[in-house]
């Protein structure tokens, strides 16, 4: 058996030195490969599967689904992520369609792809809210609207300028217009928008420009952490998570974080595991909170870190708790090498599932 692997440099945690080794500790073949090379198909022929573990950044979201998409679619083996784990990743806007169409509970969320719409939103809405870039992790990207102003100024900036991921606290070169100069503003097009809200933001070159929507969910005060609850296979793990002194976000890194099993809502636990079975992922993570009482998805990644990792065990889809550390990067070893074995033996490109 030979497996692929891309190494991963996004992140301080390689995935792919972890799968390595714990591969070869199976006795697998591992062939590095550079699947960012025009010749990427060719470096994986002959392998049974093949794994990349790609991040957020430009550099691998770029190429990496559109390499891993035409394995799996030509080559018919299994990769890691597979397609519909990681289609929707660092996309909240197709996370929120995926979820609303599959029936799962959400915060309250407005999605808008004109400026018009969104706008007669904010004179109407509610503060305050949470405005977010589709793109972002560990916190990035979202931010607190106090105000029908302040919203106003976001939209704009949305369906103008743009604004640079990592970027959204930062002014777009002039305080948030009045909502008369703003109508005028739309009214006359692209030139009019640039004279009331000032030059265009240059992203950093390692993020791109986010425009064209504009997303909001609403605040729910009350929580003072949110639940992370990520599914391998037919495993379960999770934590607290609670923000940093003085900040509203819990996902932000560097956050205090609770492993205790006994602060984990079996309900978090049976949503994660529902998600995954009907949506047919192998590896998900879920950002969860409660609204009202019961459990909802923020967001959800294929991929996170493992540095942290502290989970004393796991659940089972029926809520046993099996104690002992089992790291991430081992359960998706031991299933994708099952999914490998499963094609050989003529069961097709599948793998274990919740």
């Amino acid at each position: 058996m030979i497996v692929a692997i891309h190494a991963d440099t996004v992140y301080e945690n390689r995935y792919g030195e972890a799968w390595a080794r714990c591969l070869e500790a199976r006795g697998v073949e591992v062939r590095w490969v550079d699947l960012t090379a025009g010749d990427a198909l060719l470096q994986v022929a002959g392998a049974d599967g093949v794994m990349w573990r790609w991040g957020h950044l430009p550099e691998d979201t770029l190429v990496a689904p559109r390499v891993l998409a035409a394995v799996e679619h030509v080559l018919g083996i299994p990769v890691f992520p597979e397609h519909r784990d990681g289609w929707h990743y660092d996309d909240k806007l197709s996370q929120y369609f995926l979820l609303q169409g599959a029936g799962f509970p959400m915060p309250r969320t407005w999605v808008f792809w004109d400026m018009a719409s969104a706008h007669r939103w904010a004179v109407e809405a509610s503060y305050p809210v949470i405005f977010k870039l589709s793109a972002g992790s560990s916190g990035l990207n979202v931010h607190l609207v106090n105000s029908a102003a302040e919203a106003e100024g976001l939209i704009a900036r949305m369906f103008g300028p743009g604004v640079a991921g990592g970027m959204v606290d930062e002014p777009a070169g002039a305080n948030p217009a009045p909502r008369s100069a703003l109508r005028r503003g739309a009214g006359r097009g692209r030139r009019a928008l640039r004279e009331i809200l000032g030059r265009a933001v240059t992203p950093p070159p390692r993020w791109r420009l986010e425009r064209g929507y504009a997303y909001f969910q609403e605040w729910v005060p009350d929580n003072a952490y949110d639940t992370r609850i990520y599914v391998i296979g037919d495993r379960a793990w999770g934590y607290r998570r609670y923000p940093q002194p003085g900040d509203f976000r819990a996902s932000r890194a560097g956050g205090p974080r609770d492993y205790d099993p006994a602060g984990i809502d079996p309900r978090m636990l049976e949503l994660a595991f529902a998600i995954s079975r009907r949506l047919g992922f192998r590896c998900m993570a879920y950002d969860m909170m409660l609204v009202s009482g019961e459990p909802v998805v923020l967001e959800l990644s294929y991929t996170f870190g493992f540095l942290s990792h502290n989970c004393p065990g796991h659940w089972t889809p029926a809520l046993d708790w099996i104690p002992g550390q089992t790291w991430p990067y081992e359960a998706q070893v031991e299933d994708f090498v099952r999914a490998i074995e499963a094609r050989r033996a003529g069961g097709g490109n599948v793998g274990a599932r919740s």
